[in-house]
């Protein structure tokens, strides 16, 4: 589950005690983090900033159990919902968040959000191309793609792209970029 605060994952696991929790707010409290990480095994958090990183790090106790996922930010103007100018940031702060959790002994993956409700497939494509770029530069190997989510479904005005077509931008996205071969694409 993706989740966005203690209480969120309090809830999930409540429900589904084995379900897995993915910290995914930009900004965290300390003893959010550490409680994430001590009573409900969460072990992916999402940064998108150096002070966050170091946060994570520090409230883990320096685990190398732990993931972090630093998040980029998209274009703006394909989504319904957008998101770019909310969260994330850019290539370059990504590529030296990456080298950062290295440096930590941590892994690392990348996630994006292209927005809620986005319309069209090729932004996708684009959002790859930016991960394919950080972690170029970063000298980083993923441990996880995260594409965030963001697929139309049917509302009141124009009618959405099928969703193959989304998972076929997808898959072209993911062509070329350097990972293991057990990155876990979400």
């Amino acid at each position: 589950f993706d989740t966005a605060s203690l209480p969120e994952i309090t809830d999930v696991k409540r429900q589904f005690p084995s379900a897995g929790c993915y910290f995914m707010h930009p900004v965290k409290g300390r003893e959010a983090i550490r409680e994430a990480y001590e009573q409900f095994g969460v072990r992916h958090f999402v940064v998108d900033h150096p002070d966050e990183l170091a946060k994570v790090s520090d409230c883990t106790g320096r685990a190398r159990d732990v993931v972090i996922m630093v998040r980029l930010a998209t274009a703006r103007g394909a989504a319904v919902y957008d998101l770019g100018g909310k969260f994330g940031c850019t290539v370059e702060q990504g590529a030296e968040l990456l080298a950062g959790a290295k440096a930590l002994g941590l892994r690392a993956g990348v996630c994006f959000h292209v927005g809620s409700q986005c319309m069209t497939p090729q932004s996708y494509i684009a959002a790859l191309g930016l991960v394919a770029r950080a972690l170029d530069l970063a000298g980083v190997e993923p441990a996880v793609i995260d594409v965030g989510g963001g697929f139309p479904t049917r509302y009141v005005g124009p009618e959405a792209p099928p969703l193959a077509e989304f998972f076929a931008a997808i898959e072209r996205g993911m062509v070329g970029l350097r990972r293991p071969a057990d990155c876990r694409l979400w």
